[in-house]
């Protein structure tokens, strides 16, 4: 609970109770690649970019497992929103910083977080209600308490309870002073991701309902 704010010098704990399979693998394979590259004989540079949740536009008919999120949220799958969140960000700044991380020497021996604030998911989900009124979705809050009874039989459930009412956020400090840009404001990401996601994804049920 709380809030804390990281940056590029912090790291994951490996043994860490909030610690999933997932995440222990990609910061394993992180210090790997960062002792490798740390080796007197090796002939690369490394530069490792760091985003958080990433949405944007689809560029696909099916939506990407970092949507999953919203397209619950649009299919109605839940009938209440626990309070977990997580730092997000915009396809399109991931891509832009990719192609500048290559090009940039400050980028070179750099691990920089790409994040670009801390969304709520009860925060995603009113967001939607209010800029998309004639969608019917569920916005009530999941107390915690009731998250964590069910949650030992619940994988959904599961899987967020670590960020459960933690408000952990990162600092982008390093990716603005390096590539310059802005990034994309979190308003205009979730309003791109959500008009793609109902114009594009395929997978969505038939039966989502609309307001009279």
């Amino acid at each position: 609970t709380g809030k804390r704010t990281f940056d590029e010098t912090h790291w994951s704990d490996l043994n860490g109770i909030r610690m999933t399979a997932y995440a222990a693998a990609k910061t394993a394979a992180e210090r790997l690649a960062w002792s490798l590259a740390q080796e007197e004989d090796c002939p690369y540079s490394l530069t490792t970019l760091l985003p958080g949740v990433t949405m944007g536009p689809m560029r696909e008919h099916r939506a990407a497992a970092s949507l999953a999120m919203v397209t619950r949220l649009l299919r109605g799958l839940d009938p209440a929103q626990p309070n977990f969140g997580f730092t997000h960000d915009d396809v399109r700044d991931v891509a832009r910083c990719h192609v500048d991380a290559l090009e940039k020497d400050q980028a070179k021996g750099e691990r920089i977080a790409l994040t670009n604030g801390f969304l709520w998911y009860p925060q995603i989900a009113s967001f939607i209600e209010e800029k998309f009124p004639e969608l019917e979705l569920k916005t009530r809050r999941m107390p915690s308490a009731i998250v964590r009874i069910f949650e030992p039989y619940k994988p959904r459930l599961r899987s967020f309870a670590p960020n459960l009412d933690r408000h952990a956020d990162v600092s982008n400090a390093k990716a603005l002073s390096i590539f310059g840009e802005p990034f994309i404001d979190l308003d205009r990401m979730l309003m791109d991701t959500v008009s793609s996601i109902l114009d594009k994804a395929k997978d969505l049920p038939k039966n989502i309902k609309t307001a009279s």
